[in-house]
């Protein structure tokens, strides 16, 4: 495909299932591009620009914001991640989206992994988090074959399904520091049998452990009154 000159944005579910889409030619007049665009392309395996981009690069595949400081989109092809610019800060909506990569490990100086940035990679099993992140965004890992995670002390937001649909995920520790379990969280991790909630943790959002059914032990930091006064929203919580 070859996206004509005049295109500067292309949006969420653009190119979405598009199976058989292989290459794409991007202009130079384009400014904003989510990696939700290709969203189910599972063949893409090669972003280029037709003239030189004063808005992006692309290094070793992967497409970057002119200055280096943002992930914008990786190939969904990919099955080993490749050595990422230490100049990033942050990942994009989308970026890793549907990849083929089992491990991902990401470079410290990253503060922020949004959005889908690994919806539906279905093999990615594990994941390295710097210690620099504070937030991660909502369905970042949603449908992957995690078992584990490790999550940094800084992270102080989670955002909604950032772990739905992780049905091999069974032992979790949330940083302390979070204000909130948000909506569908942990939604159908049919395994998750443990789970470490600290003290900060003020509220808890509607399905965040629905079809836990094996979760048995729940660890909380703090004391009896904070836990009777967090916020607990009854639907899809009764394991609670």
């Amino acid at each position: 495909v070859v996206i004509p000159d005049y295109v500067r944005t292309i949006d969420h579910g653009a190119f979405h299932g598009c199976r058989e889409l292989e290459s794409v030619i991007l202009p130079p007049t384009l400014v904003s591009l989510t990696g939700e665009a290709f969203r189910n392309c599972a063949q893409l395996a090669r972003l280029s620009f037709a003239k030189s981009s004063d808005n992006f690069m692309i290094r070793d595949g992967v497409l970057y914001s002119a200055q280096g400081d943002v992930i914008v989109f990786c190939p969904p092809v990919v099955r080993t991640l490749p050595c990422l610019l230490p100049t990033v800060t942050r990942i994009g909506n989308g970026a890793f989206c549907g990849c083929a990569i089992e491990r991902a490990v990401l470079p410290d100086g990253i503060t922020e992994i949004n959005d889908c940035t690994f919806y539906r990679c279905t093999g990615l099993s594990n994941v390295i988090i710097p210690n620099s992140v504070e937030s991660i965004g909502s369905y970042v890992f949603y449908c992957s074959l995690l078992t584990e995670i490790d999550i940094p002390d800084n992270v102080k937001s989670i955002g909604k399904g950032a772990f739905a649909e992780c049905y091999k995920l069974d032992d979790v520790s949330l940083p302390d520091g979070i204000p909130e379990i948000s909506d569908y969280l942990f939604y159908n991790c049919s395994s998750l049998k443990t789970i470490a909630i600290p003290g900060s943790v003020r509220s808890i959002g509607e399905y965040a452990f629905t079809t836990c059914h094996l979760l048995s032990e729940i660890y909380f930091i703090g004391d009896e009154d904070e836990w009777n006064s967090i916020d607990i929203t009854e639907r899809g919580n009764i394991i609670l």
